[in-house]
């Protein structure tokens, strides 16, 4: 048999919702299952660089022991900070790029064959299964499951999985969960996530309140009608504030923008070029708008053009955009070849790497941690609503930076948001403007 017509088909025995609350065992099976990629409280007391390879090493299931990955880090054996921008032996590089391989192919026709099912409860890539793709549904008769093994692609084995929940229950939960949890007055909610592998709501806090968060579990499970279950993370803090402070004609996503004139210190990162009707525009943070000057500058340049449209208010997304000439347009990336020609929804276990606008390495790749999250946004106080990465961010001025799929770089998948790897879904807020990705 061989990996294409590999197709597992199973049920779960999670999310069983009671009469009088969730099964205590349930809650078990659901931290066992997204516990595999969440970072642990040893991660969070990382900083920069190695927090960042750790948290990504562990998402892909390979060794996170900080001190093997420290070793590793820039010596001979490290063949893989060169291509993703976090270290890998060569053997893992070989075996990562496999995944990721596998992962673009899944783009062409399952995934979108099973997301037009009624009963799609999302998906996803288990790194603790060799990249496995796993495929939830809330029911799947012979028909259906014929068609996945027809469409799935070779190289991996796919798994179906049956649940409880499908996707839009769960993500239309997640307002609910946030007006319930407040009222409730347990610990302050850092972000609160559908955690696809678990179907569950996933609610994060600080560590120190984990304790007492999960004493307020079968309240609130019990009151939006889907399970939730409690994790930790660091509160986010949005990355406004080279070189990439004179890279013009054209310009390129990646590059260093300024908020009110070319020698401001209020520094955030070009991303993606769109258009709009027949005018040429560029996606940033929609936070780095959000007061003060709406002109940006480029130090290089000077005036780019001032702030046309933005999601960053309560409900929205953390995404604006802004005017650009068309001599300085291009769909290119700063340092990359491939031009950005497209943008699709994220899958947690997805590649993805970054051009970071400050940061250091400027090129740095990881994975889609949760496709469906939210949190509070710092300068509105407002929820907002996206997806997080593995990709620890801790430099001022990395707003904005253009988050691309991993292995098709020429497609876009997020505008990178806070410290801790929330982002804005490109293709989500285009369909909400009724835009498009600026054509090559």
């Amino acid at each position: 048999m061989n990996s294409k017509s590999k197709i597992v088909f199973s049920m779960l025995a999670l999310a069983l919702l009671y009469s009088i609350g969730f099964a205590a065992s349930a809650q078990s099976d659901i931290v066992d299952r997204a516990a595999f990629r969440r970072p642990t409280q040893e991660i969070l007391e990382l900083e920069g660089e190695l927090r960042s390879a750790v948290e990504s090493r562990k998402a892909l299931g390979l060794n996170a022991d900080p001190a093997y990955v420290e070793a590793l880090r820039g010596s001979p054996e490290d063949a893989g900070t060169a291509r993703f921008g976090l270290p890998l032996t060569a053997g893992e590089l070989a075996e990562v790029e496999a995944r990721y391989t596998f992962a673009a192919a899944t783009r062409e026709k399952v995934l979108p064959f099973v997301e037009k099912l009624p009963t799609f409860a999302g998906a996803y890539f288990d790194h603790q299964a060799s990249g496995e793709l796993v495929i939830l549904l809330t029911a799947a008769d012979q028909v259906v499951l014929n068609e996945i093994q027809a469409l799935a692609p070779e190289g991996r084995p796919t798994r179906v999985e049956i649940v409880q929940y499908t996707q839009a229950q769960l993500r239309a939960a997640v307002p609910k969960t946030w007006e319930v949890w407040k009222a409730t007055g347990a610990p302050e909610a850092y972000a609160i996530s559908v955690d696809t592998p678990a179907n569950a709501i996933r609610i994060d806090v600080a560590p120190e309140n984990l304790e007492t968060a999960e004493k307020f579990v079968d309240e609130v499970s019990t009151a939006v009608g889907v399970p939730v279950f409690i994790g930790i993370r660091e509160r986010s803090e949005e990355t406004i504030c080279v070189t990439r402070n004179n890279c013009h004609s054209p310009m390129k996503a990646g590059i260093v923008i300024r908020k009110g004139s070319t020698t401001s210190s209020s520094l955030c990162t070009m991303a993606f070029h769109i258009q709009v009707g027949t005018d040429e525009q560029f996606v940033t943070a929609g936070h780095c708008g959000y007061s003060g000057s709406n002109n940006w500058y480029h130090q290089g340049y000077g005036l780019i053009g001032s702030e046309q449209n933005t999601q960053y208010y309560g409900g929205g997304r953390d995404i604006m955009t802004v005017q650009i000439s068309d001599s300085q347009d291009s769909s290119m990336v700063y340092n990359r070849t491939t031009e950005i020609s497209a943008a699709w929804l994220p899958y947690v276990g997805e590649g993805v790497c970054t051009a970071r606008g400050v940061g250091s390495p400027a090129w740095v790749c990881g994975t889609i941690q949760d496709d469906f999250t939210s949190w509070t946004g710092t300068a509105c106080s407002c929820t907002v609503y996206g997806a997080d990465d593995s990709m620890a961010w801790g430099t001022g001025g990395d707003s904005g930076s253009p988050i691309v799929d991993s292995i098709f770089q020429n497609t876009a998948v997020g505008v990178h948001n806070t410290s801790v790897g929330q982002f804005a879904i490109v293709a989500d807020a285009l369909i909400e403007w009724g835009y498009w990705m600026r054509e090559p």
